[in-house]
């Protein structure tokens, strides 16, 4: 009770996408919703730059990021932030499971965009396990990684959340810890 999720997809697109759409409509659509908290999780299908502009730096791909992020929270610059990094991405390479190199520069560069935007950020490439994520879920038990090498299942998806919420869960509890004897905020 009390909590409304709305949910925003980029399936098979860039960053850059949101980078294209209107600030003052994005703006007012999280004025419309009174928006709390914005989590932000979105940079695989950026993978495929490596080649191109991000093959040597990320720096086109943070100032983008942080584009967009300012344009959502010019609705509600209050409201809380959290930037999840993208997940770990794997090819094969004679027939072994490798992960995506960029996978990690990425997911710094986020971690960047994070601190300099002022949102909380959740490494999710580093919980899952970092390099070598996609190969040993792919081995699991049910398997936590889909065959496409980019997505978890189901129950790697699960895995995600249940750390994420003990993440925040402990966060939660260190903070009220520090606040033992004072009142809530409003």
């Amino acid at each position: 009770p009390g909590a409304v999720w709305d949910e925003l997809s980029l399936i098979g697109s860039f960053t850059q996408r949101l980078d294209y759409q209107d600030a003052e409509h994005l703006a007012w659509q999280i004025r419309r919703r009174d928006v709390d908290l914005m989590v932000f999780m979105f940079g695989g299908n950026d993978l495929s730059r490596e080649k191109g502009d991000l093959r040597r730096t990320t720096e086109p791909y943070e100032q983008e990021y942080a584009r967009v992020i300012r344009k959502f929270r010019a609705g509600k610059p209050e409201a809380s932030c959290l930037i999840m990094s993208l997940t770990d991405h794997a090819i094969k390479v004679r027939g072994a499971i490798v992960s995506r190199t960029i996978v990690a520069r990425l997911a710094e560069a986020q971690r960047r965009v994070a601190q300099s935007e002022g949102c909380a950020f959740y490494d999710t490439f580093g919980v899952m396990g970092g390099l070598g994520t996609v190969e040993r879920w792919r081995k699991a038990k049910p398997p936590l990684a889909a065959p496409d090498l980019r997505h978890p299942t189901v129950a790697g998806q699960r895995h995600v959340a249940l750390a994420l919420y003990r993440a925040l869960m402990q966060g939660y509890v260190s903070y009220r810890k520090r606040q033992e004897g004072k009142p809530l905020p409003t």
